[in-house]
Parts: C-alpha cells; sequence; structure tokens
C-alpha cells in the first residue's frame, strides 16, 4: 500500500492512509481497515489526509466527495461523516487536515479552500478571501500561534497569522510568499 498520509494518536499508535484503506500500526501488530466505497480504489487518490480529534477519534480527509468519502470520523471501527451547521464533510474533497493547540481543525479541499471547525462554529476562506486558489494541502502552526498553510499547485505558501488574541474567531491576514 503506497502511504500518503499518517498520523499518530496519544495510545502511541501510528495510522497510515493510502489508496483504498487506513492501517492502525500497534506495537508488534497492524489492523488494515477498508472503507466498502474505496473497495476499487487502488491506483486513484484515497485517503489524502489524517488528524487524531481532540476526542481520540481518527478523523480521515478523502480525495473524493459522496456518501461515505471527504471527512470521515474513524471511531470503534465505523466511519460517519464529520458534521457541523453548515458544513458536510462528505461533500468535500480533502486534501489536508490539522487540528492546531486550541483544537480547531482545519480543513484543506481540493477546491473548495480552507474550512475551520472549532466549538461548532465553521469558517470558510477561499479565493474572495484573499487565497489565490481554492487547494490548500498543508497546515503549520509555529511557537508564537501563527498558522501558515500550502498549496503545492501554486508552488506558493500563504502565512496566515492572527493579530489579536484567541477570542474563538479566526481573522486571517494573508502574506503570499512565493517559494
Amino acid at each position: 500500500m503506497p502511504v500518503v498520509a499518517a498520523a499518530s494518536d496519544s495510545a502511541g499508535n501510528i495510522w497510515l492512509g493510502g489508496p483504498d484503506s487506513i492501517v492502525e500500526w500497534k506495537k508488534g501488530s497492524a489492523k488494515v481497515y477498508r472503507p466498502s466505497v474505496l473497495k476499487d480504489n487502488q491506483h486513484q487518490g484515497g485517503v489524502m489526509a489524517l488528524a487524531v480529534d481532540s476526542d481520540g477519534s481518527l478523523l480521515v480527509g478523502m480525495t473524493k466527495d459522496g456518501p461515505g468519502l471527504g471527512l470521515q470520523r474513524f471511531r470503534d471501527r465505523r466511519f460517519t461523516p464529520v458534521m457541523a451547521p453548515g458544513f458536510d464533510g462528505s461533500q468535500h474533497r480533502i486534501v489536508g487536515l490539522f487540528v492546531d493547540h486550541h483544537q480547531a481543525l482545519w480543513v484543506g479541499t481540493r477546491d473548495d479552500g480552507l474550512y475551520r471547525l472549532y466549538q461548532g462554529d465553521v469558517e470558510h476562506f477561499t479565493s474572495q478571501d484573499g487565497l489565490s486558489g481554492n487547494t490548500v494541502e498543508s497546515f503549520y502552526e509555529d511557537s508564537e500561534g501563527s498558522y501558515g498553510l500550502r498549496r503545492r499547485a501554486a508552488s506558493t505558501s500563504f502565512a496566515i497569522w492572527r493579530s489579536k488574541p484567541f477570542l474563538g474567531r479566526f481573522t486571517p491576514r494573508l502574506l503570499n510568499l512565493t517559494m
């Protein structure tokens, strides 16, 4: 299985994602979980992003949308869509996930920009908000609480940061940096 995503949980397990499955790797053993919707997905994008949520469940981002696809929560060996008011995870093609130190979930999509889910609220940022495109693939957070994201297709990195202490809502400022 080609591995395109990885995450580790608080129990020390390593999770790997590929075209048609996720793998839980524990000391001395591995378990493979194959969502039925990815059964025939060997040579296509499948699981592209993994993150562990604050409740310990695994967030699984897939590059296809539709029932059982998109952004799913894997808990107790079951996949369920991540839902929030105005956000249905199965309706998005996911390419990046990140949980920040406030436990906010950042969701990068193939063609619908960036989402931030925090305490039941959803914020959505697109090219209309200053992104140069609507594909967001990876994230980082520095020691000062500034956030960054990367768009591989444009070979451009964007730094997003907040100017006020964190109060729940995120106020982005965008800085385009050519790599």
